[in-house]
């Protein structure tokens, strides 16, 4: 994408155009229904996006007609699509929502006038967003104020999704079948060492007690791994870690490698079923974990209860939540919670002729109702007004009446688009008693309980704000980093190399450092020492 540099943009600035440069006010809102043409990523699971509980309720909101174009649901494709179209100067959307750019791709977008400078805008006719955002806390005020600004021309691109509700925030939510523990008379395990022999008695005990062999003691994605690092050493593959103010890289560490090594040996020994390498939908798992038809299979899973597990079966009955694993190497002993993610996924592009009613629409999304909505499908068919406690003892006003509408059919768009969530919008009540709702109530509330008394950091390298040249060294590395690490850490799992082997690890450490995660770890520190 070529900046656009010409005595035009000059001329443009000069006379004030963009933000701080004398612009005096935004249009009106123009009278009637306004059609927009608002650019999604596409979910296969929604069933009607124009017959929608969503749709409708945004419509009618926001005084507009929704024409949806779609996108591809992969990050790499949308990306993808989105640069096509500006190159060959089609038409864009009016609106653009869900799009997890980074914020430097934002600005490159919206320096070459792909999206428009939205600060009048969000001052005109944001007031929900402006009334959510006072009630963050200081720091993630600062944050999104410093970060979602340009630093070249002062412009804000992009509307924020703010995320700091607890489900989301539990990086690895793990889950054991108590009854296979009951039925060998097993505590929970809580040390790598009792993992291990509680996966090899699942394996070999019969704890279904079907008289076959067919027990899986453990399954999951990445996810897995990451839980058994942490027993070895503190490491959230998103981020570097910090200690007394010096960041460093846990996956250049001994301790990191004996994690691999450990859970290298758990797939050797069949006790962490290769099939997780394999499985590339949730539906897969489901069929193991809750068969319709028969006892599960799996003694171990990960992900959250609700979309690894069918809804027409009592599986989550079985399932307790298991705990962070404690201190194996005197640096591991952690569990993640992540801290609010912000994510900049609203934008305005330079072809939507009513920019005012655009935000306008895209505000709707920062009321609570709209979160509710958005999140837990219609109200008072999905969800009602009632105001209580979760599962996290913080309060809440939406209690489920039914938990699968965010999940599939046409109550919602199935992802969380735009919106500042929070515990009182965004989280339901706890269920007691019996039936899938309470199911999951219970697990997610044994899960923030065990995870809140675990290990956790007490310096972390998060939400930074980065210098234009800082962004561009993590835009050109740092995808090719975090998916190298991805790979090679399943295939050191996997068996396809060997972490005991010091060939594959140096080739590994050396190639990590030739791609760049040294010039990564860098500008994460002078970033880190700049907050």
């Amino acid at each position: 994408m070529k900046k656009v540099v010409s005595m035009l943009l000059v001329l443009i600035m000069s006379l004030g155009i963009f933000t701080g440069c004398g612009k005096s006010k935004v249009e009106d809102l123009p009278e009637g229904t306004v059609k927009l043409r608002v650019g999604i990523p596409q979910r296969a699971t929604v069933t009607d996006y124009n017959d929608n509980a969503f749709t409708n309720y945004l419509e009618k909101e926001a005084n507009v007609e929704i024409e949806f174009v779609f996108f591809s649901s992969s990050e790499k494709e949308y990306t993808q699509q989105l640069a096509l179209m500006c190159s060959a100067n089609e038409t864009l959307p009016d609106v653009i929502l869900g799009f997890n750019f980074t914020h430097y791709l934002v600005n490159q977008y919206g320096e070459d006038g792909y999206f428009i400078d939205l600060t009048e805008y969000m001052e005109e006719y944001a007031p929900n967003y402006q009334k959510q955002f006072k009630q963050l806390d200081e720091e993630t005020q600062k944050f999104i104020s410093e970060k979602g600004k340009n630093t070249n021309n002062g412009a804000f691109y992009a509307m924020p999704m703010v995320l700091c509700e607890a489900t989301d925030q539990l990086q690895s939510m793990m889950h054991i079948n108590r009854n296979w523990l009951n039925t060998l008379g097993l505590p929970i395990p809580t040390t790598v060492e009792e993992l291990r022999s509680t996966l090899q008695a699942f394996k070999t005990q019969d704890p279904n007690g079907n008289g076959v062999a067919d027990e899986i003691p453990m399954i999951g994605n990445i996810n897995i791994t990451n839980y058994l690092i942490n027993g070895f050493v503190l490491y959230d593959m998103n981020n570097f870690n910090v200690t007394d103010g010096k960041v460093w890289d846990p996956i250049q560490t001994d301790e990191f490698r004996q994690a691999l090594i450990y859970a290298n040996g758990l797939v050797k020994d069949k006790l962490f079923s290769e099939l997780s390498f394999s499985i590339s939908s949730n539906a897969e798992y489901k069929n193991l974990i809750s068969p319709s038809d028969e006892d599960s299979k799996v003694g171990v899973f990960v992900g959250h209860p609700e979309t690894m597990t069918n809804a027409a079966t009592d599986a989550l009955d079985e399932f307790t939540a298991l705990p962070a694993l404690s201190d194996a190497t005197g640096k591991g002993g952690y569990t993640m919670i992540a801290p609010a993610g912000i994510y900049w996924r609203g934008y305005i592009t330079k072809n939507c002729e009513y920019p005012a009613a655009a935000m306008k629409f895209m505000d709707v999304f920062y009321t609570d109702e709209a979160i509710s909505r958005q999140r837990h499908g219609e109200k008072d068919v999905d969800w009602v007004y009632e105001e209580g406690i979760t599962p996290y003892g913080t309060k809440s006003y939406a209690k489920a009446i039914n938990s699968e509408a965010f999940f599939s059919g046409n109550r919602t768009w199935c992802f969380n688009a735009l919106g500042i969530l929070t515990h009182w919008n965004y989280l339901l009540i706890a269920t007691e008693g019996e039936g899938r709702i309470a199911q999951v109530s219970r697990i997610q509330k044994e899960q923030w309980e065990l995870y809140q008394n675990a290990r956790t950091p007490e310096e972390e390298a998060v939400n930074l704000v980065y210098t234009t040249e800082e962004y561009e060294i993590r835009e050109e590395n740092a995808s090719t980093v975090n998916s190298f690490i991805y790979t090679e850490v399943n295939k050191f799992v996997s068996g396809q190399t060997d972490p005991s082997s010091d060939a594959d690890w140096n080739t590994f450490l050396s190639t990590l450092k030739s791609i760049g995660r040294e010039e990564l770890m860098k500008v994460c520190q002078d970033a880190y020492d700049r907050q």
